[in-house]
């Protein structure tokens, strides 16, 4: 069903491909929106043993794709660098493929928290964040069916 990866020299290894998962910052998320137009956006997410988390509103366009077509994409990026005397930019990227499912409960709570402690400078921030906004944010597990890393090193 997933496709090999053309340019085999440039993979990287399962543990390069989820330190990059796990550094990065954002990710870019692919979905099918309802009307059936590709529908990407950016989000904050953590990675935890096979899962993406992320969160975003209780309404709207994201939330309509997701429930309409749960299959998805996220691909993340490293910040792009540059070897001494080489004048091009190389970088090592991550594409995923799953299935995402809305979460609930208490797990909900607790991978919320998890996200904001991420992004906030100070845990308890992140964890009365979440506390105050868990009724009006959905959470989101998108579940790793494949994954693959590459090392971008081309002029």
């Amino acid at each position: 069903m997933f496709k090999d990866m053309r340019r085999k020299k440039q993979a990287l290894s399962e543990e390069e491909t989820l330190k990059v998962l796990k550094e990065g910052q954002y990710g870019i998320l692919a979905l099918l929106s309802e009307d059936g137009y590709p529908y990407s956006l950016p989000i904050n997410y953590i990675y935890e043993g096979g899962h993406i988390y992320f969160h975003g509103s209780i309404v709207g366009h994201k939330l309509k794709a997701i429930k309409k077509h749960p299959q998805a994409s996220f691909s993340v990026v490293s910040k792009p660098y540059q070897e001494e005397g080489k004048w091009w930019n190389q970088y090592e990227s991550v594409i995923c493929f799953g299935t995402i499912s809305l979460m609930e409960g208490e797990h909900k709570l607790e991978v919320l928290k998890r996200i904001g402690e991420k992004y906030y400078p100070v845990k308890e921030e992140a964890d009365e964040t979440a506390l105050k906004t868990l009724s009006r944010v959905s959470v989101f597990d998108f579940k790793i069916e494949h994954m693959t890393g590459k090392h971008i090193n081309e002029k």
